[in-house]
């Protein structure tokens, strides 16, 4: 009895080894790929901002789905609140308090979103990938 026993806890105690260990790599390749630094070429773009471009990129805000997660105004939401989930709040695209469009250049705007940001060189995780703009 006492064998089987032993065998019992050698056979848990590697199970549960394996386990852990299984965790800990799945954990280190997801923070890796969190983590990963891009170099992002952005040529630089001129922004126009006449009626007409103005009221293109207001089309493509809407088509998109931008306002469903940053507002109609740009101002931020609390996209997601779950307690068992957590909450995703995104950024005030905004010039004005608490906005981080005074912090942007049109370079830093014209990377894609949803790939990397021309800033951190981090990869964004919510913005979906643009495929085209129309």
């Amino acid at each position: 009895m006492k064998k089987f026993f032993k065998w019992v806890g050698i056979v848990g105690g590697s199970v549960l080894g394996l386990l852990v260990a299984g965790v800990l790599l799945l954990y280190g390749l997801g923070q890796m790929r969190l983590n990963k630094k891009y170099v992002i070429e952005v040529e630089p773009v001129s922004v126009p901002a006449d009626a007409a471009s103005l009221s293109e990129g207001r089309r493509i805000f809407r088509y998109r789905g931008c306002e469903a997660c940053h507002g109609e105004q740009l101002q931020g939401l609390v996209y997601l609140d779950n307690p068992a989930i957590g909450q995703v709040i995104t950024p005030n695209l905004t010039t004005g308090e608490g906005g981080i469009g005074s912090q942007r250049t049109d370079r830093t705007w014209s990377a894609p979103s949803g790939t990397a940001s021309a800033r951190t060189g981090r990869r964004c995780c919510s913005c979906p990938r643009p495929s085209s703009t129309t």
